[in-house]
This record gives structure tokens, sequence and C-alpha cells, in this order.
């Protein structure tokens, strides 16, 4: 459900993938130290709120998979499509008891670890960070609900502004857009 929480039991697990080159450890990666932070110092409430993946954007990409028939397993347009677009975009995940804006650094896929997910099961999983640990969450944890409140923006650029953030260079609105093509 939306409201469980991300525990810090997902923190520092192990990770892998394809878009590993993306994810900056403050500020390093494949797509440069500097360009990655200026373009994260400059988002302002609204361009986050324009990057926001809702639970149900995702529900809605893997329910197309579901309605073709398509095995789990193998990857297609809508799996594709979460690979491709959401690293970089950003989500509200309910954290203990408050919601945090974490931004996405890695989708993963764990077969031993499926969980009920919109009207299926899924082994999909968001590596995300909220400060300077990454932790893996079920898609399940992102919220459907408001948007970024101006308290939960104030907490994430407070965490910005001090450099503890693990972040990656933030996705274009028009990731967001292509997924929301699902709807």
């Amino acid at each position: 459900s939306a409201s469980a929480s991300a525990s810090a039991s997902g923190k520092g697990a192990a990770w892998s993938g394809g878009n590993s080159s993306r994810v900056m450890a403050n500020g390093y990666g494949s797509q440069g130290q500097a360009g990655a932070k200026a373009s994260l110092m400059a988002m302002t409430h609204a361009a986050l709120q324009n990057r926001l993946l809702r639970r149900s954007s995702v529900e809605a990409v893997l329910a197309q998979r579901a309605k073709a028939g398509v095995n789990p397993t193998p990857l297609n347009d809508g799996i594709l499509a979460l690979y491709s677009d959401c690293v970089g975009l950003f989500v509200r995940l309910k954290v203990e008891s408050a919601y945090c804006v974490a931004q996405i650094l890695e989708i993963t896929q764990n077969p031993e670890a499926a969980y009920q997910f919109g009207n299926g099961t899924t082994n999909l999983h968001l590596l995300v960070s909220f400060d300077t640990d990454k932790t893996l969450a079920r898609l399940s944890y992102i919220s459907d609900g408001p948007d970024i409140t101006q308290a939960e923006y104030r907490t994430w650029t407070a965490k910005r502004d001090v450099n503890g953030l693990l972040y990656t260079l933030p996705a274009p609105e028009e990731n967001l857009q292509r997924l929301n093509t699902f709807l």
C-alpha cells in the first residue's frame, strides 16, 4: 500500500543495472559533476513538481503489459519506458511518518522479491535517494497523492544545499510526459 514505509532496512542494499552510469555520488559520473549539480541546484518547486512520478503512472505502464498478455519476464515497451524514462525523475515516498522527496537512481528487478502492485505482482524496485544513502523501495511505496508540499520542498532543498544528497542528472520533463501516455 502507499502508506507502507520505505524502511531503513533497504539502505545499502546491493544493486546493479543498465542505467548505473548515470548515477552520481554527490555529483560524479558520466554526465559530469558540474552539469548535474547545476541542474539540481536550479530545481525550483515547479520544476521538481513537473518531474514527479506518481504511482498511478507506474501502475498504468505495468497494466499495459498485463493487458497485452505479455509474460512478466521479458521486457516490453512499458518496462523499457520505466527503465529509460524513470531515472532522474522524483517520487514522494512515505518514510516512517512523513513523506519525502526522493530521486530515482535506478530501476532494478529481483525475482525473489515479488510483491503485490496494482492488479498483479511485480519484482521491480526503485533505487532512490532522499539523502546521502541509497534505498530500495517497492513501487507501491510511491505516493499517488497531492503535489509536493512547500515543507517537503524546503526539506529537500535544505539537503541539496548542504550537499546532503546522492543524485543523478535530473530527467527532462518530457520523460514524465512519455510515461503518462500509458494513462
